[in-house]
């Protein structure tokens, strides 16, 4: 039946697939307001990146909610506020966190309009 792996785990790529997809929007929504620090930073004399101990970790709730304040900022972003909902779930999150990102992100407009 369709949807229906068979116990054979045939639809384990796609959610793998669906998973990195993912890490990789959060990466370039990390490097777009971040830059690269927030990946990696330079070691001693040139010597090649290696991981910060601010590193964002997509795992960590604190992180992810960091970001998320820090997105909803950028008043002059057009994709700021799609990027703070991607980071608070999409679709998937809760209507809760969602909220709290409009209402961040609005009042963050609102305080830039308000500025002499």
């Amino acid at each position: 039946a369709d949807g229906d792996d068979g116990g054979d785990g045939a639809h384990a790529p796609c959610a793998e697939i669906r998973e990195a997809a993912r890490i990789l929007q959060v990466d370039g929504i990390v490097d777009k307001y971040c830059g690269g620090g927030g990946r990696t930073r330079r070691g001693r004399r040139g010597a090649p990146p290696t991981p910060s101990s601010s590193t964002f970790r997509i795992s960590d709730e604190g992180h992810v909610a960091a970001l998320i304040r820090h997105v909803v900022r950028h008043v002059d972003a057009e994709d700021a506020l799609d990027d703070a909902l991607f980071l608070s779930g999409g679709a998937g999150g809760s209507r809760g966190r969602a909220a709290d990102v409009v209402a961040s992100r609005l009042i963050q407009l609102h305080r830039a309009a308000s500025r002499p």
